[in-house]
């Protein structure tokens, strides 16, 4: 396996009804070299099992599960995981818009070190 460009990395917790659009607005970018890495900070509502099995349709979704040990202990799991060059984070309750990746990676070309984005709160 080459190494993936980017490394998205996503700790989860209690979010089983969010992980499945997440995962697939990750899937569904424009750029398509990057590894989304999972790690369920012991969730009880399915996360772990959902993120599981909808990770079986793309390999480039890795699961990990863990202990509750906290946000933090999660994100840096994930980045224990990670093989890319560069780190994206992503909630595992949110959304990116399929050009998310592609920006960001536009702009790091253009002489940016280090880049955050911007969120719109979406209120059903």
């Amino acid at each position: 396996m080459n190494r993936p460009r980017v490394s998205v990395l996503s700790p989860a917790y209690l979010c089983v009804e969010y992980i499945e659009e997440m995962i697939y607005s990750i899937t569904e970018q424009d750029f398509p070299d990057f590894e989304l890495i999972i790690v369920d900070d012991g969730s009880l509502d399915g996360t772990f099992e959902l993120a599981s099995k909808l990770a079986e349709a793309d390999n480039r979704i890795r699961v990990y599960g863990q202990e509750h040990r906290g946000y933090v202990s999660a994100f840096n799991s994930a980045f224990g995981f990670s093989t890319g060059e560069l780190i994206a984070r992503q909630d595992a309750d949110d959304w990116s818009h399929p050009g998310r990746l592609s920006a960001q990676i536009s702009l790091l070309q253009r002489g940016r070190d280090i880049l955050s984005c911007g969120m719109i709160r979406v209120v059903e």
